[in-house]
């Protein structure tokens, strides 16, 4: 039977152009061998668009889950919350309003190629 998870946090997702913020667990020792809990206390987290990151205890995002992240310390009302799988979706910044459209790069000038010649070989090869 699985363990129900619990949610320490939440986390941008680290997938760029991605909007979501995803919910942040924590692995749980399952074992007293010392050899087999190398994920113990990791963080990961789960995306809808992207699936689960962080499951093989990549560095770079528990890298990312800690500068970027909020995590919850242990006195944090969960029922303030929404849902612990919920996943909420951050606004998409807007562009200034006083940008201009870029500018068209100019179109290069297309000058015809000039009329090929003939050359000895070609006069050989269709001689015949």
């Amino acid at each position: 039977m699985k363990r129900e998870r619990n949610q320490v946090g939440t986390c941008p997702c680290p997938v760029s152009a991605c909007i979501v913020v995803c919910p942040v667990y924590r692995f749980v020792p399952r074992t007293a061998d010392t050899t087999r809990q190398r994920l113990a206390n990791k963080f990961y987290m789960r995306c809808t668009c992207h699936g689960t990151l962080g499951a093989l205890g990549e560095s770079a995002i528990q890298e990312h889950i800690m500068e970027n992240g909020t995590i919850w310390g242990a006195n944090h009302n969960h029922e303030s919350d929404a849902a612990p799988d919920a996943v909420q979706a951050v606004e998409a910044p807007k562009p200034a309003p006083d940008a201009a459209p870029p500018a068209k790069p100019p179109t290069p000038s297309v000058t015809p190629r000039p009329p090929r010649i003939p050359t000895e070989m070609d006069r050989w090869m269709w001689s015949k």
